[in-house]
């Protein structure tokens, strides 16, 4: 399953506030993707290691990222 967003028009820190909250009501194996207009790194730092993210750079210059949480055993 995939939920997809676009925070491109949004202003900072919206696009980090609405990524963590939204990864709150995913499930393991479920995938959210965004749209960013730059790539997040602070982002990321903040995810900590049960999410993974892959980045995709637009020919717009933005950029689509997939998160995808999964389970440290």
């Amino acid at each position: 399953m995939w939920i997809e967003y676009d925070a491109r028009e949004c202003t900072p820190p919206e696009p980090m506030v609405n990524t963590i909250y939204a990864l709150q009501y995913i499930s393991e194996g479920m995938k959210l993707k965004g749209k960013f207009f730059h790539e997040p790194f602070p982002l990321y730092e903040r995810l900590g290691d049960k999410v993974l993210h892959t980045a995709q750079e637009l020919e717009d210059g933005s950029f689509e990222i997939v998160f995808q949480k999964f389970r440290v055993d």
